[in-house]
This record gives structure tokens, C-alpha cells and sequence, in this order.
């Protein structure tokens, strides 16, 4: 390897706080959206070719009961993470796209503009945890080592949140795909 795999994660992730910026700018929030499913691609490619090219990717794995032998692998929940993301961005673009095209601005419903914001906020908080996650994945021993049973607990959280948020991201996203059938004049 030419550089520790997760500088280019790093490198991602400011460019990743730029389409953030978009996303919370009235005029420029269609391209947030779009650079948003852009950058969301390319990270879940980098997640998918890293995990997969990781011999020690079994051996990375939290332990909740090992009297039961139950482990969660962290590169199962980057898999999902990232594939679930991906999915509930590339919904939003449709959405976001389909709204564009027919207002030349997001206008939406008040209920449907606080989904869109719980959107917004949970893609921030999402990406924000992955990237800690691929950087505790990049580092899992002296994690471990260093922090014991509460940055065990700690990364149970930030794994149960990234679940569960990608999860809610893609019920509101799909929420929002009924949108383009009744904005077309199709």
C-alpha cells in the first residue's frame, strides 16, 4: 500500500463537508443532493474494495457476549451502512431532481420539508459516523486497547445509530419517490 488506506477517506470527507454546506443553502440545495449521491457512491465503493481486499476483516469484530460467542463484525455494518446510504441517496436525487424540474426550487409541503431536513441532518450524522467507524476499522486494536469496555460501548453505539438511521434515510427517501408521480404532469 502507497499510504494508509484511510487518508483517502479523509480526503473524501472534505469534500463530503462542501455538499453539506450545499445541502443547507436555499438556492444550492439541489446540488447538495447531487454532489451528496456522487460522493456517496464513491465512498461506498472505497468501503466495498477496502473490506473486501481485508484479510483481517473477521478478527475486527465487537464482542457483546462472549460467554454466547455473539460478535458483530464492524465491516458488516460499513457494508450495510454504506449500501443503505447509497440507495436512500440515489432516491433522493430522483426526488430532489423531479421536485427541480417542475418548481426550479424544492418547494414542498411543511410536513414533507421537516422529512427532507430529518433527511438532510440524519445523511450529516450518518457519514459522519461511518467515517469515525472506517477510521476505528483502520485502527481496531489500539482502539480496543486504549479505550476497553467503553469504547466497546461506544462503537455499539455509533454501529446501532448508522443501522438505524440508514434504515429511517431510506423509508423517508422512498416516501419521497411517491412524490414524482404527483408533481409530473405525466
Amino acid at each position: 500500500m502507497a499510504c494508509a488506506p484511510w487518508v483517502k477517506y479523509c480526503l473524501l470527507m472534505i469534500l463530503f463537508l462542501f455538499s453539506f454546506i450545499l445541502f443547507y443553502s436555499p438556492p444550492s440545495d439541489i446540488y447538495g443532493f447531487g454532489s451528496f449521491f456522487v460522493l456517496q457512491t464513491i465512498f461506498s465503493l472505497f468501503i466495498c474494495i477496502d473490506l473486501t481486499q481485508d484479510d483481517n476483516k473477521y478478527l475486527k469484530v465487537v464482542s457483546v457476549d462472549k460467554n454466547r460467542g455473539v460478535n458483530i463484525p464492524l465491516s458488516w455494518v460499513l457494508f450495510f451502512g454504506a449500501c443503505v446510504e447509497f440507495l436512500a441517496a440515489f432516491f433522493m436525487v430522483l426526488t430532489t431532481n423531479a421536485v427541480y424540474k417542475r418548481f426550479r426550487a424544492l418547494q414542498m409541503s411543511s410536513s414533507n420539508q421537516w422529512k427532507l431536513n430529518f433527511i438532510k441532518h440524519t445523511f450529516v450524522l450518518v457519514t459522519a459516523l461511518m467515517f469515525v467507524l472506517i477510521l476505528v476499522y483502520w485502527n481496531f486494536s489500539n482502539v480496543m486497547d486504549t479505550f476497553g469496555g467503553s469504547g466497546k460501548m461506544v462503537i455499539l453505539m455509533m454501529m446501532t445509530a448508522i443501522v438505524v438511521l440508514s434504515v429511517a434515510d431510506v423509508m423517508y427517501a422512498n416516501h419521497f419517490t411517491h412524490l414524482i408521480t404527483t408533481v409530473t404532469d405525466g
